[in-house]
């Protein structure tokens, strides 16, 4: 926070993306606008004084009691899915996250900071884009260098490569056993296996991502009865859990084991070392080895 008093860019930035038709200001009643994915929106902001710089402006956001992305894929795994069935019911979710970014990147800022605790799950399961403390103009001086996650030269397309393996990521920790994505990735026999390793080096921005890849096509995936049944399902889980919390109940009985064993995926194309060296600038592990405190504090409860 900065103690002069000028706002962090999250402020502005908040406050402007959370509305298109009315940049600059908060309106309620918006969450319609948000079925299909966009930005967190802001409820209020205010200054704090403090001691020895710990003052500064503050964004009230709203309480999203379903978390992050990060906090769906803890439930998701109980669910012992493969990373296919998987895709065919979140990749309408997702493609939410790279409507956002386009449309962020129309307006001429990046994000800089796209990763799976930084995506919001609304009451209506869709995916917003938060954490906008690091959005900067294209023109900032810190884009005359490469991205340091993904080497890119251009934001828009460090930006779009983060959110594919935020994607990539959320499969993987959301299966039933990571060892099945990790053979697939390698195979590459999979849509999303596929979809990745055709894009990885395509320097595609994520408006050219929705207008000439098949992947994102608008309609892709399960259809949207399917999704919300599923849904249905994982707020059912999250309840079960908040009275288990609460000690109003026994642990769920699903709520046992990481993973699943299944010997046909035994020999890997691919290791788990390779995996998270190639989805390194999002996945979990990664983030814990460079800053644990911050994950700390970004974790929610389910």
């Amino acid at each position: 926070m900065s103690s002069d008093g000028k706002w962090p860019a999250e402020i502005p930035a908040t406050l402007y993306f959370a509305n298109s038709n009315a940049p600059g200001e908060f309106e309620a009643g918006l969450e319609e606008k948000r079925r299909k994915g966009g930005f967190i929106y802001a409820i209020d902001y205010f200054w704090v004084d403090g001691w020895l710089g710990g003052g500064g402006w503050r964004l009230v956001t709203p309480f999203l009691t379903s978390g992050t992305l990060e906090t769906l894929a803890g439930l998701v795994r109980h669910c012992k899915m493969t990373p296919k069935e998987l895709d065919l019911l979140y990749r309408k979710r997702f493609r939410g996250v790279l409507e956002a970014l386009k449309e962020m990147h129309d307006i001429g800022y990046t994000h800089d900071d796209v990763k799976m605790d930084n995506i919001f799950i609304s009451p209506t399961n869709s995916f917003l884009l938060g954490d906008l403390g690091n959005v900067r103009e294209h023109a900032h001086d810190l884009h005359t260098l490469k991205d340091i996650h993904t080497g890119a030269k251009d934001y828009r397309v460090g930006d779009t490569q983060r959110a594919i393996r935020t994607y990539l990521t959320f499969l993987r920790v959301s299966c039933g056993d990571k060892r099945w994505f990790d053979y697939e990735f390698g195979a590459r026999r999979e849509e999303w296996s596929k979809f990745y390793w055709r894009c990885k080096d395509s320097n595609a921005t994520a408006k050219e991502l929705l207008w000439s890849d098949p992947f994102w096509a608008e309609g892709e995936g399960a259809r949207e009865g399917l999704c919300n049944e599923f849904e249905a399902q994982i707020d059912k889980m999250r309840e079960e859990i908040r009275r288990w919390k609460l000690g109003e109940t026994k642990q769920p009985e699903w709520y046992v084991g990481e993973k699943c064993e299944n010997c046909c995926y035994k020999r890997m194309a691919w290791d788990s070392t390779n995996v998270e060296n190639e989805l390194a600038c999002v996945c979990c592990g990664f983030m814990e080895r460079f800053t644990p405190w911050k994950r700390r504090l970004s974790q929610s409860s389910y």
